[in-house]
This record gives C-alpha cells, sequence and structure tokens, in this order.
C-alpha cells in the first residue's frame, strides 16, 4: 500500500529557523525564548442569568528567556565596569522566524532584564541561567 504524505505548509519552523538580536547582535548562546500577551475579557451581567455584554480589561505582557552562562558573560562584556544585566536601558527586541525563504518578525517591547542567578551542579556540560524579564508589550507579525 503506498502512503501519500501531505505537506501543507513546506518546511515548518523550528529552533533552527528563529534569530532574536540583544544590543545589535545575534545571541548564539540562546536555548530558549518565551514571550506571550493577553487581554482580560469579562462578562458582564443585567438581568437574569446569562451574560448581557462583554467588557475588555487591561492588556499584559510576559516574557522570560533561558542564555548559556557564556552568551551573559559576553552581554556583561559589553556593559561598563561594576554594571548589571539589569542596567540596560528597555530596548526592542525583535525575534525573526525564517521559513520557507520568508522572514517574519515579532517584536518584544521595552524589554528589560530583571534579575540574574546563577546555579550549576556537579555533572553539569554546560551552564543556562534562565533569565527573568520584563516587557511592555509585543508587537506581533511586524513588517
Amino acid at each position: 500500500m503506498q502512503t501519500q504524505i501531505i505537506n501543507n505548509f513546506g518546511q515548518v519552523a523550528g529552533w533552527n529557523q528563529h534569530s532574536v538580536v540583544l544590543l545589535g547582535r545575534k545571541l548564539q548562546g540562546i536555548s530558549k525564548i518565551s514571550y506571550k500577551d493577553s487581554t482580560e475579557v469579562e462578562a458582564i451581567y443585567g438581568a437574569g442569568g446569562y451574560p448581557v455584554g462583554t467588557g475588555d480589561g487591561n492588556y499584559s505582557a510576559e516574557c522570560s528567556m533561558t542564555l548559556l552562562k557564556e552568551e551573559v558573560e559576553a552581554l556583561m562584556g559589553s556593559l561598563p565596569a561594576n554594571s548589571r544585566l539589569q542596567d540596560i536601558p528597555a530596548t526592542d527586541i525583535p525575534v525573526l522566524t525564517i521559513r520557507n525563504g520568508k522572514t517574519t518578525k515579532d517584536v518584544i517591547r521595552n524589554f528589560r532584564f530583571t534579575g540574574l542567578g546563577k546555579e550549576t551542579s556537579q555533572g553539569d556540560k554546560s551552564v543556562y541561567l534562565e533569565m527573568p524579564c520584563f516587557c511592555t508589550h509585543i508587537d506581533w507579525n511586524v513588517q
């Protein structure tokens, strides 16, 4: 029996098709980036037991990234002496995805690192640091 493979999307975008730029350089030692946003929506009630409408609340955005210790050190090396990653002024971070020759871009706006900590244990072959971050909003599919 012959099986036909249906490929509706072409090659799909994996980690290798993503790049993240911070302080004018493409991050090499990044293993994870996470960003999402949401808007509060609630049911508005009047007479009866069912909603009569909806109301929109506040918008919120979240972001974080995981970097190799060496990438953190490279970023810190580009800062003045005695500076912390948290001292980097708010900046926009483009996240690019290249798939089937087409580039899409999301922009994490007013990005800042909010902390830095290191943890390593016996047997580790590499040291990854989960970096807590802050952003004000995310622009999706920027042209």
